[in-house]
């Protein structure tokens, strides 16, 4: 071959530069593509929360009752006390049993 009269391949030349690569699928324009050494997500994920924090969360929550005609404000933890409370004085036992399961749970009072 010789390399004076080779017409039949295209040229390689300043033409092929100016071209912009294809835009298409899986060959996003380069404009929209990440920048070398950006996070995609730059807050990150966030943090799960366990069971445990989202139930502590739910009983920390105001509640407002009424209490002897007074508007009291209480959280829902100290409301659900109260109310065990007040059905373990009117003699219920199933009441009584579940107060004295959470106080041995809390350590508030000594195992019999």
């Amino acid at each position: 071959m010789n390399p004076v009269s080779n017409s039949e391949e295209p040229t390689q030349g300043p033409a092929k530069d100016l071209e912009s690569p294809p835009v298409g699928y899986a060959s996003p324009p380069k404009s929209t593509q990440f920048k070398k050494g950006k996070s995609g997500n730059p807050k990150g994920r966030p943090p799960n929360k366990v069971l445990h924090q989202v139930i502590e969360d739910v009983l920390n929550e105001k509640v407002t009752l009424v209490t002897k005609g007074e508007k009291v404000e209480m959280t829902k933890k100290e409301a659900v006390i109260q109310q065990l409370l007040n059905e373990s004085m009117k003699g219920k036992s199933a009441a009584t049993k579940n107060l004295i399961y959470l106080l041995k749970n809390l350590y508030w009072i000594n195992p019999i």
